[in-house]
């Protein structure tokens, strides 16, 4: 196996719409920096197969962006599309990049040009890092974490569905590393589910997931990279609800990334060296919508809630909460070419001994220890926001239960209904065949 790792910062100037949160505690648009955004890669090949991992710090990428930027990689690189995974950390304090439509203020959701310059990032950092790569070998352990906790639980959301224990999560941490013939490290990848949600300020930052790198970097002296996981229902422990900030990053990064350099010590050889990359097409199924006469009288209630707002806040939240989303089930329902599905893909990328498994959605923490438990792989990360962002797809008892993800979350993703819980067993079903095809 050879492989090689690179960074680009790929920071806006301030002035963007900033992704992730309806309201924020300062303006709608980003005013400065506080750390920088980077999108990191991984290489690897043996055999003459290659896969690249891409690490974003942004809220997620759409699906058309990716199968865009996923031809030039092709073309310029030689990578074959499939064998190329995009991953977001999901940070609150990202551009906009459109897998969220909506946004205060009058800045554009999405800045074309920001997006062209990102593409042409992915292309640099995919020649770097593959200019990079070296024989290398594969170390791999896992540890455990509760940096995060269950944002559904009563301890962490007093005023929520309280649906489940603060420690239902899944606190597996799991570490691979590269190091070269003469022992140097290459760079370390960290994969841990949690929400990048610490603060609501309007500065750009990577963070928790900043802090992590700093500290594995520190301590091995080579990059890392850092892949969220199936944090749909998790965020950082201690962090309220309303009133967060960096010191939650910072707090929530140190620990994590402590636990990340617990786990070196107790890493093992990898056996394999094959490389490869697997896909599986499945679909995420709508709930019912609710009807035409429902939407009107939505839509005449929030116009008028809209109408008399007396704040911009109140205003956008009755528009996309409302109006928007009203006139967007209406359009649905006179729709004729209109499916209650939605093709995706679920793709796994294999490297060694380790299986990378991705999901376009928010999936919870649940699914991500199913997609883990069930895998033939010895080592499984798995990676949510990735290869596109659909929003939530919640469990059954988050359904039962309530609350934002399963209640109104679609709304600002700008769907005309929340995902059906069988879409979350569709993902893992996916995850099984592609892990399975790989290493059989």
């Amino acid at each position: 196996m050879i492989a090689g790792f690179a960074a680009q910062d790929i920071t806006p100037d301030p002035g963007l719409s900033m992704s992730g949160f309806a309201v924020r505690q300062g303006p709608p648009t980003a005013v400065g920096t506080h750390d920088p955004i980077y999108v990191h890669a991984l290489a690897a090949s043996e055999n003459g197969s290659t896969v690249i991992l891409f690490a974003f710090d942004l809220i997620g990428l759409p699906v058309a962006w990716i199968e865009q930027v996923r031809a030039a990689v092709e073309s310029e690189c030689g990578v074959p599309a499939a064998s190329q995974m995009y991953t977001c950390s999901h940070t609150h304090c990202g551009p906009g990049t459109g897998v969220i439509p909506y946004a205060m203020g009058d800045a554009p959701v999405v800045d074309p040009v920001y997006m062209e310059c990102l593409a042409g990032s992915v292309v640099n950092v995919a020649r770097a890092a593959l200019a990079n790569a070296v024989p290398a070998n594969l170390r791999i352990g896992e540890g455990e974490s509760y940096a995060g906790w269950n944002r559904r639980s009563a301890e962490a959301a007093p005023n929520g569905p309280c649906d489940g224990h603060v420690d239902d999560i899944d606190p597996a941490v799991v570490v691979a590393q590269f190091a070269g013939d003469d022992g140097a490290i290459l760079g370390t990848v960290v994969n841990y589910g949690c929400h990048a949600t610490s603060s609501r300020d309007s500065y750009y930052s990577s963070d928790y997931p900043g802090y992590v790198r700093s500290i594995v970097e520190a301590e091995t002296g080579a990059p890392c990279i850092y892949v969220n996981g199936a944090g749909g229902d998790i965020n950082p422990r201690g962090a309220n609800s309303i009133l967060r900030g960096f010191d939650i990053a910072e707090r929530t990064g140190s620990r994590l990334g402590n636990d990340a350099v617990a786990v070196l010590d107790s890493m093992t050889a990898a056996a394999s060296t094959t490389v490869g990359a697997a896909t599986v097409d499945t679909e995420f199924v709508y709930r019912e919508l609710i009807s035409e006469s429902e939407a009107r009288r939505l839509y005449e209630d929030k116009a008028a809630e809209a109408k008399a707002a007396t704040s911009p806040e109140d205003e956008f939240d009755h528009t996309w909460r409302g109006t928007e989303y009203a006139k967007r089930v209406i359009a649905t329902l006179n729709d004729e070419n209109w499916s209650d599905r939605l093709q995706i893909e679920v793709q796994v990328l294999r490297i060694g001994d380790l299986a990378i498994a991705a999901s376009p959605s928010e999936f919870f923490s649940a699914d991500g220890r199913s997609i883990r438990a069930n895998s033939p792989a010895l080592h499984t990360m798995v990676a949510g926001w990735s290869n596109g962002n659909f929003g939530y797809t919640p469990t059954r008892r988050a359904v039962a239960h309530g609350g934002y993800e399963a209640e109104w979350a679609y709304m600002i993703y700008g769907h005309p209904a929340a995902w059906d819980p069988i879409s979350g067993d569709n993902i893992r079903a996916a995850a099984q065949t592609a892990i399975s095809s790989l290493f059989d």
